[in-house]
């Protein structure tokens, strides 16, 4: 085995330990030399000394150090969560690099050459790279899809906002809920410091149903659907108060049956589109409500049906007239429903 074989293997089994037992500063260890070779005086120039990175963009970081005088080349070794994974040949005391995954990344820096034909060489490692990264959830993914910050520090500035149709960003969250909003990460506020890899999922909440509304016959409610929605919320409440329908409905559910509404009044169904995993609930859809309008007949026969349904501003065609001795029905539905009303019989 040569002399530059031995040392970059040497150098690359002691940057791997060094990551392996979770460094959080600098260390400077001294690789193995010959035993044939004398140590040399200058020895100590070589340290790498100042080893640093700065972030250049979300996914970008710049790593660096102090050249070191009469360096032919370097070596950088990166790690990931404790496992070296690359290794860089560089004639610049510089380098940058794009983290294309999560994780914890440290840099190991060696001297591989001197001026002199020695490639004996001290190492410098550290342990600070963090990423964050983003979960669309549903979402066009941000670009990039992940973000790097310091250990134990800050992002500098908060992820590009992502789109989903029609629905609204809520925020992003570490800790996403079925059907609701979780609370929002706090870019700004003490607790943002990042000391391990993260995951920001977005959070959303869905758009309102359309076109909420009853059938000809008042026997069934549909709606249109909600992209992205798990399944539907129908109710069918009075004006008083009571529910008559709370049902929830398949995800490709359009429309359901209503029951029977027997007594005289004014309903109303609503329709919710439901979330899931950070996805919350949309708003209620509330259709138009039904007023009954009472056909009276004072004493009169052949009446027509006791009430009936009518929309608002929809008034039908006459009821059926009832008959009594010498009384005819005049006008009485000058008024369009908007609310339960009877009308005599005049």
């Amino acid at each position: 085995m040569n002399k530059t074989s031995h040392h970059w293997k040497t150098a690359a089994l002691l940057a791997s330990c060094l990551m392996a037992v979770s460094l959080c500063g600098t260390a400077t260890v001294a690789l193995a030399e010959d035993p044939s070779d004398p140590v040399e005086a200058a020895q100590d120039s070589r340290t790498i000394s100042n080893l640093r990175w700065a972030v250049t963009g979300s996914n970008t970081a710049t790593v660096s150090w102090d050249a070191v005088t009469g360096a032919r080349y370097y070596v950088l070794w990166v790690m990931k969560d404790g496992v070296h994974t690359q290794t860089y040949s560089l004639q610049t005391n510089s380098y940058s690099l794009t983290i294309a995954e999560p994780g914890t990344y440290g840099f190991a820096v060696g001297v591989a050459q001197t001026a002199g034909g020695s490639s004996s060489s001290l190492i410098n490692a550290r342990e600070t790279v963090v990423t964050v990264s983003l979960d669309p959830n549903n979402g066009q993914a941000p670009t990039p899809v992940g973000m790097l910050v310091e250990a134990g520090q800050k992002l500098k500035h908060a992820p590009a906002t992502p789109s989903w149709g029609s629905h609204s960003f809520k925020g992003w969250t570490t800790s996403p809920v079925d059907g609701a909003l979780a609370p929002t990460y706090d870019f700004s506020g003490w607790g943002a410091q990042v000391t391990a890899p993260i995951t920001l999922t977005a959070q959303w909440q869905l758009a309102a149903p359309a076109s909420v509304g009853w059938s000809a016959d008042h026997a069934r409610i549909a709606w249109d659907g909600v992209e992205g929605a798990n399944g539907y919320q129908v109710t069918v409440t009075s004006a008083s108060g009571e529910t008559l329908l709370d049902d929830r409905m398949a995800a490709d559910a359009r429309s359901t049956a209503c029951p029977a509404l027997r007594q005289p009044g004014s309903y109303t169904a609503a329709v919710k589109a439901l979330g899931g995993r950070g996805v919350a609930n949309s708003a209620d859809t509330r259709s138009v409500s039904l007023h009954t309008v009472i056909f009276d007949v004072a004493g009169g026969s052949g009446a027509p049906l006791p009430w009936s349904w009518w929309k608002p501003a929809a008034w039908p065609l006459a009821p059926q007239i009832p008959c009594a001795p010498a009384i005819g029905l005049t006008a009485g539905m000058q008024k369009d429903p908007l609310r339960p009303m009877t009308l005599p019989l005049r």
